[in-house]
């Protein structure tokens, strides 16, 4: 049981370590324009639509894996 707790350990520092550099602030954030034609704008928000799924999908990971932590604290 040590060695599953363990990978939860391992695994939720891994989460929190890439969501931290999700929400780290962007560079550049000014003047984006939207055009008729796909852009550098287009593109970086394509980007952050990206972001965006990837961080919800793990902040679900990490409530599972702190979930899964306390249940074996619990012993159940």
């Amino acid at each position: 049981m040590d060695n599953v707790a363990e990978i939860l350990r391992t695994k939720k520092a891994d989460i929190l370590r890439q969501l931290s550099g999700i929400e780290a602030p962007q560079g550049e954030l000014g003047s984006i324009s939207f055009g008729k034609r796909v852009g550098e704008g287009t593109s970086m928000a394509v980007d952050r639509l990206s972001q965006v799924a990837v961080h919800d999908k793990l902040q679900v990971t990490l409530s599972d894996v702190e979930r899964a932590l306390e249940k074996l604290e619990d012993g159940t």
